[in-house]
């Protein structure tokens, strides 16, 4: 079953109506069928609108937004966690290196 029934219509009855078919015959029905699907997707497009209401899609789009949102501060949090993996890093071995010089002192006392 054709997707562009009402071109077919049109195009069936200009055929039995003794109307030779030419060239920009072919390329107006390419372009009516074309129409028709593009006309057809917009209607499927506004029912889906209709049916879960532009509310549903507003509050969809928030939830993207605060998505992203919350992708980004993860990412800040992750940076600011591996600072202070650094800075602990650091700490620690000089802590560990302030041991190493009182267990020398103490050593050679």
């Amino acid at each position: 079953m054709s997707d562009t029934p009402e071109t077919n219509s049109i195009i069936r009855n200009a055929q039995t109506a003794d109307h030779p078919p030419t060239r920009l015959a072919a390329t107006l029905t390419v372009k009516c069928e074309r129409l028709e699907r593009e006309r057809d997707e917009a209607r499927e497009h506004l029912e889906h609108v209709k049916e879960y209401g532009t509310e549903e899609i507003n509050a969809s789009v928030d939830l993207r937004q605060k998505l992203a949102q919350a992708l980004v501060e993860l990412d800040n949090m992750q940076d600011q966690r591996d600072l202070a993996m650094k800075v602990i890093s650091r700490l620690e071995r000089e802590r560990d290196e302030a041991r190493d010089e009182l267990s020398k002192i103490l050593k050679n006392e």
